[in-house]
């Protein structure tokens, strides 16, 4: 059960880098839009 849980966290921490570094990205664009 345990180990069942730590997978599970895993999963939606990875989502959670997934969608930093696309914020990331979008960011970095917008700033090239505009410098």
């Amino acid at each position: 059960m345990e180990a069942k849980k730590q997978k599970k966290w895993k999963k939606s921490y990875t989502y959670v880098l997934v969608a930093n570094a696309i914020y990331i990205a979008i960011f970095f664009l917008i700033m090239q839009l505009y410098s």
